[in-house]
């Protein structure tokens, strides 16, 4: 049976093989984890297969935590565990840092875990372009079943209602967040299959001389007390989104 292209031939292939002309597609079949929108510059890769020695463990309460664990994962054989405080605000916070080589839309994409006793799971960009400071959330509550994002206020403001995420054992959710610090918009908003595009809403931004680079973040908010562990995985950041 053919296995490829023609000794003789760099133009087709042999039946029965097909060719992949998108390589988004082509990285995904040899093992890449950005699987879900594909689309994009990548910046960095990240599915805690080398450890967790990149990020930062923000949380102000003691007993929060961040671990990785081989007991979940969506790709590869490690996770993030995230286990919230267990006094107010009950949550964790977990951050990765990025430079970039040219101010234009950035993405952030991360598949995470929720269980019967998440309130909030919030994914940030927080971009510093050396004059300014640009800040960028969105988040899901599964307590009120909605999408919100962080408006210029900063508020939460309703993005859309009636959302409720599957708490199946070992199903990793995906979302992604796309901002444009050039117009100071959030341009996409992508949670597993629902898709809020050309959005053009202002979010929050400030003076600041801090050097260009951009911060990722990742929060999870528990039900009052409640230590329940999440998980994350395949983190891939983006710039020169489309």
């Amino acid at each position: 049976m053919a296995r490829g292209a023609p000794d003789y031939s760099n133009v087709r292939v042999a039946s029965p093989v097909h060719q992949v002309s998108d390589l988004g597609e082509l990285a995904v079949r040899l093992g890449g984890v950005s699987v879900h929108d594909r689309a994009g510059n990548v910046t960095l890769i990240d599915s805690f297969e080398y450890g967790n020695g990149n990020w930062f463990h923000g949380s102000p309460v003691a007993d929060s935590s961040q671990i990785v664990t081989s007991a979940y994962s969506r790709h590869g054989a490690f996770s993030l565990k995230l286990t919230p405080a267990s006094s107010s605000p009950y949550g964790v916070h977990v951050y990765r840092f990025v430079p970039f080589t040219s101010l234009g839309k950035f993405g952030a994409e991360i598949s995470f875990t929720v269980t019967s006793n998440t309130q909030y799971i919030i994914a940030k960009q927080e971009i510093y372009t050396g004059t300014e400071y640009h800040r960028c959330e969105v988040r899901y509550d599964d307590v009120n079943s909605k999408i919100q994002y962080l408006n210029a206020a900063p508020s939460w403001v309703d993005l859309d209602t009636d959302i409720k995420l599957s708490k199946a054992d070992r199903l990793f959710h995906t979302i992604k967040l796309v901002c444009d610090p050039v117009t100071a918009t959030y341009d996409r908003i992508l949670l597993d299959g629902l898709k809020y595009e050309n959005l053009g809403l202002p979010y929050y931004t400030s003076a600041s001389v801090i050097s260009a680079f951009v911060q990722f973040g990742f929060s999870v908010n528990a039900e009052t007390g409640a230590q329940t562990a999440h998980y994350i995985d395949s983190l891939v950041l983006t710039q020169n989104e489309p």
